[in-house]
């Protein structure tokens, strides 16, 4: 049976995603004309509103519902369910689809990720999707190159309801091997999109078109000049969290990264809105840590995130000699620093943000690292 349409209600919907009221209006006019859609919506409805979201009853009728309307909801992708695609439902529909097992318990994956793709975006009423995220929590077999992922979501409909998409390396162990492609064919499709999240070895951007975008985490031992070059270009009015990992500059997985690369985004004309900025897993960190206490983005951030580099005792002294101008932040995050125990002390002792320092590393050791390389 599928599922009746009603255009204003599912407008006010759009206009207001978490218009719980909009969705109760809905479910209601579709219990009516014997949609069960419209119970499932009743009952996914009152389990959101109890404080702890658990009610025996309440979750079993729920499952009930999902499982005898799960190959006509789901299509094809049903026989899929929880093996190599895995969904997430939300006041009666599919709110997030994971293409990919979602977990680390099969050996091998038979799953066509274009074809799955496609099978996605022609679910019924897959307008009120807001996440695709393909690849997997962990899983070692897995092709190298992500490129026909890309230009599967290029020749189909994206709902103007997607939120977020992530791209990940599926637990491939070796990121340096992976690559995305070019992503900017993508562009015209996701103009509502408001959280971009890829981890891959390399990858394209392109000129980047993403108004709407309030959150970009790049992932990758193999940032190259073009990548930052594409995001310091782009106009982003709504960004609040521009999250990098960089990669050893010169290394031999890809990362040509030089600091005057990224001087532009210290200077923050084109993000007015940043309150979260991570330039993590860098060889520039002793660098970037210099030249922040005199750069317009600090005091306009809230967190910051300098990790998983190769910050020195040199990196850690240019933000104790210039505290004051970090002293606004609510977190600071040095993990996997080299740092001596006298400048520890006096990291550990300074009075304002948290300071975060995890997994440190030996000040005197020769070999220095970031944590994403290979």
């Amino acid at each position: 049976m599928a599922t009746e349409t009603n255009p204003e209600l599912e407008a006010r919907i759009h206009a207001n995603p978490d218009d719980r009221d909009a969705y109760q209006v809905y479910g209601d006019w579709l219990s009516e004309r014997g949609d069960p859609r419209g119970e499932l919506i009743s009952v996914q409805i009152k389990l959101s509103q109890l404080a702890n979201g658990d009610d025996a009853e309440l979750k079993k009728r729920e499952q009930a519902i999902i499982t005898a309307n799960k190959s006509a909801w789901l299509g094809e992708l049903a026989k899929l369910e929880d093996k190599d695609f895995h969904v997430e439902w939300r006041w009666g529909f599919v709110d997030s689809a994971r293409i990919g097992p979602p977990t680390d318990d099969y050996e091998t994956s038979e799953i066509d990720f274009p074809d799955t793709i496609g099978a996605v975006l022609a679910m019924p009423r897959v307008e009120f999707l807001r996440e695709i995220v393909i690849g997997a929590i962990s899983y070692d077999d897995y092709p190298t190159s992500w490129s026909d992922c890309v230009e599967a979501l290029a020749e189909n409909e994206i709902p103007a309801s997607l939120q977020r998409l992530e791209f990940t390396r599926g637990g491939y162990w070796d990121i340096s091997s992976t690559e995305l492609g070019s992503i900017a064919s993508l562009y015209p499709k996701l103009q509502n999109l408001r959280e971009l999240s890829i981890e891959m070895g390399q990858m394209d951007f392109g000129e980047m078109n993403l108004p709407a975008l309030r959150k970009l985490e790049i992932v990758t031992g193999g940032l190259s000049n073009d990548n930052v070059s594409s995001i310091v270009k782009a106009r982003w009015p709504n960004l609040e969290t521009l999250s990098l990992c960089i990669g050893e500059t010169g290394n031999d997985y890809g990362c040509n990264v030089q600091f005057s690369d990224l001087e532009p985004i210290l200077v923050a004309e084109t993000m007015p809105s940043l309150k979260h900025l991570g330039l993590a897993n860098s060889s520039l960190a002793d660098e970037i840590a210099a030249a922040l206490p005199g750069s317009r983005i600090l005091p306009r951030l809230e967190t910051l995130d300098l990790s998983k580099g190769t910050m020195t005792d040199a990196g850690a002294n240019a933000i104790l000699d210039n505290w004051q101008s970090f002293a606004h932040l609510k977190e600071l995050d040095l993990s996997h620093g080299y740092f001596s125990a006298e400048v520890l002390e006096k990291l550990r002792a300074a009075k304002g943000p948290k300071i975060v320092l995890e997994n440190l590393e030996r000040a005197d050791d020769d070999y220095r690292y970031c944590q994403i390389s290979e």
